[in-house]
């Protein structure tokens, strides 16, 4: 499930390219479509616990949840339309540890 791809696409095009002008829609649009069929993919490997291995929050959640976490920055993230990813995601984003670095990390991206 490649999302770090797609998410680099959206990264280089919405945040790295300030002049609106010089964007490539098509790409973002593209990018965008990719990540959904990746959530799609995700979703079907979500374990039957809380978390991609089951009942303990692993390295495996917090590897896909970099890129996810980046892409939902650029309002792509898995949203209505992957619900069991969404519902992931939100108790990645709902973890302490999460919840006291979030400050800092957005104040140094925006």
């Amino acid at each position: 499930q490649d999302v770090a791809g797609p998410v680099g696409v959206l990264a280089q095009q919405l945040f790295m390219l300030k002049d609106a002008a010089q964007r490539d829609m098509q790409a973002v649009a593209a990018a965008k479509e990719e990540l959904s069929k990746a959530y799609g993919r995700l979703e079907g490997e979500i374990g039957a616990g809380p978390w991609f291995c089951g009942d303990q929050f692993t390295v495996a959640d917090i590897a896909i949840a970099i890129p996810i976490t980046a892409a939902n920055f650029f309002q792509a993230g898995p949203g209505d339309d992957h619900k069991r990813l969404s519902e992931w995601l939100d108790r990645v984003m709902a973890r302490a540890s999460l919840q006291k670095d979030l400050p800092e990390i957005m104040a140094a991206i925006g």
